[in-house]
């Protein structure tokens, strides 16, 4: 039988691990959300910033990659209300965002031999995927 000691010790932290995960979860929601607000409305400089020169043929890949990239932060935030309801599922759509920000870097990497996105995307993913496994871990003893 547990003591009362450890039963704190364990429900503190579930609290703390699943809040840093849904810290994650958020600013990488985030991001999402404005990158694709931000593309809807100045798509040419959004490109350019990323060191993309800007076409008109970019508008069929822009606007769809826009709308995808609100749909994943709002997705994410849907995640997070469950989060905050104690429900476990709500980890499945951050850590799956995260392992495709963490799969990004590489692919850049790679194909375009861009280090930045590896550098901030790839760290950004690794950290949510790892707090999402103790937040995962956390909730399912306490579930």
């Amino acid at each position: 039988m547990k003591s009362v000691e450890n039963l704190n010790t364990g429900s503190t932290s579930r609290k703390i691990a699943r809040n840093v995960f849904i810290g994650f979860a958020g600013f990488n929601g985030l991001i999402a959300v404005l990158l694709g607000v931000m593309t809807l409305v100045n798509m040419q400089g959004v490109f350019e910033g990323f060191g993309i020169t800007f076409t008109r043929e970019l508008n069929s890949i822009g606007l769809p990659a826009a709308g995808l990239l609100i749909l994943i932060g709002v997705l994410v935030f849907i995640s997070i209300a469950w989060l905050l309801q104690g429900k476990i599922e709500g980890i499945l759509v951050p850590v799956g965002h995260a392992i495709f920000l963490f799969a990004l870097g590489f692919m850049a990497l790679v194909r375009l031999g861009q280090t930045d996105i590896l550098y901030i995307d790839s760290i950004r993913g690794f950290l949510a995927m790892v707090a999402g496994y103790f937040a995962y871990q956390e909730m399912r003893q306490d579930g």
